[in-house]
């Protein structure tokens, strides 16, 4: 009996020896997944804080430096105008002048294109819709449509992308309908702050995007900001007729949501050239939140 007693013993004691060690075991696997999940976490951060950072370096490039010269007092002579004049092109000549007759101030920026190219050779073009902080490169990969969606500029991949078109669009603005593509993130990265125009009085108070490229400025007044469903705006639409265009101009300005908001004052027609920017609606991954505009200086692209 006492033989019986001490193995019994013996079996409970082993049991609760098989017991910490289970536990120990189950300690340190969890452990180990924690830190792995957390140092992936960390990574991801680091990862998007320095795409995020890069692209905020080259947005500050673009903005010129105030001049500390002191204004000229005299009027140039004929020889140095000609000079200054001769440095522009035909092009911008025509650009210009068309949107000083709008009484439409261009922003200043300095783009060094060769730099960029040396980025990234996708990049194509510049976004800049102030006073949201989009300021950003343009992107369009040659063959894969969503390259960028979750590529970085320096093609890493994850957050927050890039600001891209698709390569069904040409790059040079020319098509009747150029749509850009931007994440909606949760620090005001990418086209999150598209949505600040479900504000009636910010909708109002916002009306120019700007698109820069190495050969000229694009103005285009927007005229449009609503949530729509998530078709994609360039292979569910038929843009090949004027009578097909106009219908989806008329349509772009049919919304009934509490923040839809549209400037009937804009005339709309068949020979417009219209940017759509488009992002994601939180948490409904079957909508989208588009901004619309209208090309104003259409001389720059004949």
């Amino acid at each position: 009996m006492g033989s019986n007693m001490e193995n019994n013993k013996e079996k409970k004691n082993g049991g609760n020896r098989n017991k910490a060690t289970f536990w120990k075991i189950g300690f340190f696997v969890f452990l180990a997944a924690f830190l792995c999940i957390g140092a992936v976490t960390v990574k991801r951060y680091l990862d998007r804080k320095a795409a995020s950072d890069k692209l905020a370096e080259l947005a500050e490039s673009t903005r010129p430096e105030e001049s500390s010269a002191p204004a000229p007092t005299e009027a140039p002579t004929p020889a140095e105008s000609s000079a200054a004049e001769s440095a522009e092109s035909e092009e911008e000549k025509i650009s210009h002048m068309s949107l000083e007759e709008l009484g439409i101030e261009v922003p200043v920026k300095e783009i060094d294109w060769d730099a960029l190219h040396a980025e990234n050779e996708d990049i194509y073009a510049w976004i800049y819709l102030p006073p949201t902080p989009i300021d950003y490169p343009v992107l369009q990969h040659p063959t894969d449509p969503d390259f960028y969606l979750d590529r970085n500029i320096d093609l890493s991949e994850g957050y927050p992308g890039c600001i891209y078109s698709q390569c069904g669009n040409s790059k040079d603005f020319t098509d009747p309908n150029t749509v850009l593509y931007g994440h909606n993130m949760y620090d005001n990265l990418m086209f999150t702050t598209l949505h600040w125009f479900e504000g009636l009085e910010f909708f109002e108070s916002t009306p120019y995007v700007y698109i820069y490229t190495p050969d000229k400025v694009l103005v285009y007044e927007i005229y449009a900001a609503y949530t729509t469903n998530n078709m994609n705006q360039l292979t569910s639409f038929d843009y090949s007729s004027p009578a097909n265009f106009q219908a989806y101009l008329d349509y772009t300005r049919s919304g009934t949501g509490e923040t839809d908001h549209f400037r009937y004052d804009i005339e709309l027609t068949y020979d417009n050239h219209i940017l759509t920017l488009s992002t994601c609606v939180d948490q409904h991954h079957e909508l989208r939140y588009l901004v619309q505009a209208v090309l104003l200086n259409e001389s720059a692209l004949s």
